[in-house]
């Protein structure tokens, strides 16, 4: 009978019709099976080291890439901070000039706030938020944000109201040395007047002449000086105008009289514009100060990090 296998055991071998062997190929087999099962492995290894590596890489990259972004914010606080000290320095000899003169407004100087600026308007705030807490692990940077933003828009805010300031300032000093030349100059017609009519040795005519006389050699000296107006010219002509106010004069002395007392009352208001300046540049510059000392606080960590 043939069988399907025809197979026969022979010392320990299999064996088929056509002297086939097994045990010749298994070996083979098995090695050719694992060896790409290892070469497979070793693929698969260097593919994920591969990977490994560009991951850290990029880790890499984006850390040197945070913190670059950080050092530059730095720069921006450490120009901020210089700034805004010299700022208060400002505002703080604007509060002594008025407080000596306080009819004299103190020249404005516009001030450049550049790294503000560019910290509240141009840098990507939540970029660097983000590559703070990465890297420095502290809440800090907020606060930092937040001071500076206060710091630009109180000055700016300052500022204009300065500005405001100045220009009522400018216009109502304008207005009083309009009034003052028109008194010096229908004062001198009035003098004209008592000359024409043979009064020049009157009293009224020796004490007008000696006032317009003193005060034209104090214009040539000292033309600016608004306290220089109202000493030398307005209050000695108000107390000649009580005086002689009811004589019969070839001019109106009224309507100097008119005039030199509207006068004296203009230096008020201006005195006030400029002290009303002075207490709100003081109350700026004491917050400026509390503020500054805190934003070296906030900026501490990062200054730190990056030393």
């Amino acid at each position: 009978m043939i069988f399907l296998f025809d197979i026969i055991f022979q010392s320990g071998e299999f064996y088929g019709d056509s002297g086939f062997s097994w045990t010749e190929i298994i070996p083979d087999v098995a090695g050719n099976l694992i060896g790409g099962f290892i070469g497979a492995g070793s693929a698969i290894w260097l593919y994920y080291r591969s990977v490994k590596k560009d991951k850290e890489k990029e880790i890499e990259r984006q850390f040197a890439f945070e913190k670059d972004k950080l050092k530059y914010l730095n720069l921006l606080v450490t120009n901020s901070i210089k700034l805004i000290d010299y700022l208060i320095k400002g505002l703080d000899e604007f509060c002594q000039s008025v407080s000596q003169d306080s009819i004299t407004f103190p020249i404005l100087t516009s001030h450049s706030l550049h790294d503000l600026e560019r910290i509240v308007n141009r840098i990507n705030q939540e970029e660097h938020y983000h590559a703070y807490l990465n890297q420095i692990k502290d809440n800090r940077i907020g606060k930092i944000f937040g001071t500076v933003d206060y710091f630009y828009d109180s000055y700016k805010l300052l500022y204009g109201s300065l500005e405001k300031r100045q220009v009522y300032d400018y216009e109502q000093k304008k207005r009083f040395a309009d009034t003052v030349t028109n008194i010096a100059k229908i004062t001198s017609k009035g003098l004209y007047l008592l000359k024409k009519s043979n009064q020049q040795d009157t009293e009224i005519f020796k004490q007008l002449n000696t006032v317009l006389l003193a005060y034209d050699q104090e214009l040539k000296v000292n033309y600016s000086n608004l306290i220089m107006f109202q000493e030398t010219l307005i209050k000695p002509i108000l107390v000649i105008y009580l005086k002689f106010r009811y004589e019969n004069l070839p001019f109106d002395f009224d309507e100097i009289g008119d005039k030199a007392n509207e006068a004296n009352k203009m230096l008020s208001p201006i005195r006030l514009n400029n002290l009303n300046a002075l207490e709100s540049v003081k109350s700026y510059s004491d917050d400026f100060k509390e503020n500054l000392k805190k934003l070296h606080d906030f900026s501490k960590p990062l200054n730190d990090y990056l030393a």
